[in-house]
């Protein structure tokens, strides 16, 4: 589900306390999507891992082609980088909708 499509990620919440968070939107494409176990897996274009909080909510706006965009609410627990390049992986918080 949505695999290839286009994502655009935006912290929304900030866990730190006294943290000021980066809300800067990150462009990413979805590597994989699971909806029943509540995980995506994308890869960040064009920035540096560290850009991502592990301790932060993000806005997730998934953009499929031909399709109406797509919302939910993630919270990063793994980044690293491979061949493919900077790799995050999130949990769903609160499935999709389609309208912020």
């Amino acid at each position: 589900m949505f695999e290839n499509a286009n994502a655009v990620i935006q912290v929304s919440e900030c866990y730190l306390e006294g943290a000021s968070p980066d809300m800067s939107e990150h462009r990413c494409s979805v590597l994989s999507c699971n909806p029943e176990k509540a995980d995506i897996k994308l890869l960040l274009h064009e920035e540096m891992i560290t850009v991502i909080s592990l301790d932060s909510i993000y806005l997730c706006r998934i953009e499929p082609e031909g399709e109406e965009p797509q919302f939910c609410s993630i919270t990063f627990y793994k980044r690293f980088l491979n061949k493919l390049g900077c790799v995050i992986c999130a949990r769903i918080i609160d499935g999709f909708t389609k309208k912020v």
